[in-house]
């Protein structure tokens, strides 16, 4: 019994420092989710919601998609999960390579703010 109690709390210990964190990039809003592992490299998920979670609340962020089960559900994946908002809805703009570069721009830039941090 003792043996089952420790390895339980080890195994809660190692996901006690997995969390979500916040950031905001040039009037993006940006979650994201690093597992607590010791995995040097580690593979990552990034998620674009659809226009009905475009805006500047990043609760919405939490309506569909995998924020939600981190958060609500307790899923714990072992990877990298990111998710960005649009400030403004990107359905009907007929500039999609513009989309892509602001997309592109706002992922390269979380992931050199990870690399400083991390």
């Amino acid at each position: 019994m003792k043996q089952i109690i420790i390895i339980l709390l080890v195994c809660i210990s190692q996901f006690a420092n997995a969390q979500i964190e916040s950031l905001k990039i040039n009037g993006w809003n940006v979650e994201y989710y690093i597992p607590a592992s010791n995995a040097t490299k580690l593979p990552a998920v990034i998620f674009f919601p659809g226009n009905g979670e475009v805006g500047f609340d990043k609760n919405k962020l939490y309506v569909h998609g995998p924020m939600r089960f981190i958060r609500d559900a307790g899923w714990r994946p072992n990877h990298i999960v990111v998710a960005c908002q649009f400030p403004t809805a990107w359905a009907g703009r007929t500039d999609s390579v513009q989309i892509s570069i602001e997309a592109n721009s706002i992922v390269q830039t979380f992931l050199d703010t990870l690399i400083i941090k991390y």
